[in-house]
């Protein structure tokens, strides 16, 4: 009997005609009334019903409708943002502001076959924090207002958000700074940093600014590691692999964010990559995940959920996390190397991102 976990696991890819695993997944399921907040949750529910709508298997008709609504409000969403945030854009390219369009916005438009499949929650735009206080007017003027928030921490990549309501849709954006942030991202990329790895895509019919192949690829990867587990990022970095594997600098990828390429191979355990990607990106796959349930654990520090937790759980999470976490974020590759990671490694690392937090709190104090 497959497990809701199991199900999801089993689409975790783009749907496409005689996926013999995902059939026998769902012809072996039964817990139907746990399903739909279970795939909303890991933004799934739009890829879900694609997957269903390829097969024959017979979905009770409660739970494909749920599906369909989940898709159908979607699409709906995209439909609105693409209008709204292509106004804002052509208001911004007038006052030569320069934009950029993250993560899912541009992922719906290049990579999925149909934008709807791709589900978000706000829009993520990084600009130079120079050009913010006139781009913020300029959003005013947009119909944009800045949303009630809490605290943000001065090093983070986003400052407070700005919301539209169009027909009875809310499009949240938010402004970043930096493509990272956080003691756990490690890296720092700013527009200045990332001027040159742009390239262009249609929005509608408004011209945009999205991140090249590899630096998008390294976003994706870095995203997927330092946020609580979403199935969606999953599929996120492993389409985009496969859509541009053939202009892709795999070479140029391998020397600057090997990272990446070893989380590919860990993935294959999920998503089966293809020959081809294998074969252009020199991935051997002979160390995967092979998951039976969606880890809960790796909740970096700040996050609302993680602040819910008690002191123990905390420490477990940092100190013990499960082995697939530890294997992607350091990018492990047998199981000699996850018991050294586990056990040596991973413990010092968490002491040393302890003590830096411990020193940036009193730099500010």
């Amino acid at each position: 009997m497959t497990s809701v976990d199991g199900l999801l696991l089993a689409c975790t890819h783009l749907p496409h005609k005689n996926d013999e695993p995902l059939t026998q997944a769902l012809a072996a399921f039964s817990a139907w009334d746990e399903l739909l907040p279970a795939a909303e949750a890991q933004g799934l529910g739009p890829l879900l019903y694609a997957h269903v709508r390829n097969t024959a298997v017979t979905v009770p008709d409660e739970i494909r409708l749920g599906l369909q609504g989940m898709f159908v409000r979607a699409r709906h969403w995209h439909n609105v943002a693409e209008t709204v945030v292509a106004q804002a854009l052509a208001a911004a390219q007038q006052a030569d502001i320069p934009l950029v369009v993250l993560k899912g916005l541009a992922l719906a438009s290049v990579v999925y076959p149909e934008a709807a499949l791709r589900p978000m929650r706000d829009v993520d735009l990084l600009v130079n924090p120079a050009d913010e206080p006139r781009l913020r007017q300029i959003l005013a003027d947009c119909g944009f207002a800045p949303l009630v928030s809490g605290p943000i921490p001065p090093d983070h990549r986003h400052g407070v958000g700005l919301a539209r309501t169009v027909e009875g849709t809310v499009i949240h954006l938010e402004l970043h700074h930096n493509l990272f942030s956080g003691f756990m991202a490690g890296d720092s990329l700013t527009l200045a940093d990332v001027a040159a790895w742009l390239r262009p895509f249609r929005l509608g019919r408004q011209e945009a600014l999205t991140l090249d192949h590899e630096v998008m690829l390294w976003h994706l990867y870095r995203h997927m590691i330092v946020e609580p587990w979403r199935l969606i990022r999953v599929v996120d970095l492993v389409a985009y692999a496969e859509k541009f594997s053939g202009r892709m600098d795999w070479a140029r990828l391998r020397r600057r964010h090997p990272l990446v390429l070893q989380a590919l191979a860990l993935l294959h355990g999920m998503t089966p990559l293809s020959a081809q990607l294998q074969a252009r990106a020199g991935i051997n796959p002979a160390f995967t995940l092979a998951l039976k349930e969606i880890p809960q654990d790796w909740p970096p520090l700040g996050d609302a959920h993680w602040a819910e937790m008690k002191r123990w759980q905390q420490a477990r999470g940092l100190f013990f996390p499960q082995p697939a976490s530890l294997c992607l974020y350091y990018g492990i590759s047998s199981a000699g190397e996850l018991a050294r990671m586990r056990w040596l490694r991973h413990p010092l690392q968490v002491l040393l991102w302890i003590g830096r937090r411990v020193v940036w709190r009193q730099s500010r104090s």
